[in-house]
């Protein structure tokens, strides 16, 4: 009876040894495996009304922007192999997500904070500044601001744009 006992505790421990550590550790992301990454993005710097907290949200509001560039790619999946659980809990208001389509049609999510927050695969991580400026110079860089406003929010800008120089042209005849 004792030694059933003992294996029965021995198998135990194991398990629970196995199923701790599988928790706490993620698989690492081949970067050979990822066909194109699709970021979705919202303007810098513009507070809205309501907190973004799901894709949903952020798709409707952003533009996207596709990149192939394996080399992008590669530094990218470098950046979040390296990504660590964090332990605090808080909402990450999104500005930005990174859907990484891979060659077997499957994807991972990586969402982020305008300064801070990471969501990866739905868990927060340890913000990593080297993964912001990557973002910053590759996906925000080459595009002015306007650019990442929805298409309805542009037009209303050019309309008031349009406006204001209108009004100016008068002033000045006067």
């Amino acid at each position: 009876m004792k030694t059933e006992y003992r294996l029965f505790c021995i198998v135990f421990l194991a398990l629970q040894f196995v199923i701790l550590c599988s928790c706490s550790s993620r698989e690492k992301v081949d970067a050979q495996t990822i066909d194109r990454i699709v970021f979705i993005a919202l303007p810098k710097g513009v507070e809205f009304v309501h907190s973004i907290d799901s894709f949903s949200l952020l798709k409707a509001e952003g533009r996207d922007t596709v990149i192939t560039d394996r080399l992008f790619i590669d530094r990218f999946i470098n950046e979040i192999n390296h990504l660590e659980p964090c332990n605090l809990t808080f909402q990450v208001d999104l500005r930005s997500g990174a859907i990484l389509y891979k060659r077997d049609n499957s994807t991972i999510t990586i969402f982020f904070g305008e300064n801070h927050g990471i969501l990866y695969e739905g868990r927060i991580m340890a913000d990593s500044e080297t993964l912001f400026d990557l973002i910053d110079m590759s996906v925000y860089a080459p595009h002015s601001n306007d650019y990442w406003f929805p298409e309805n929010v542009r037009n209303q800008m050019r309309y008031r744009e349009r406006i204001l120089r209108e009004i100016q042209t008068e002033e000045n005849k006067q």
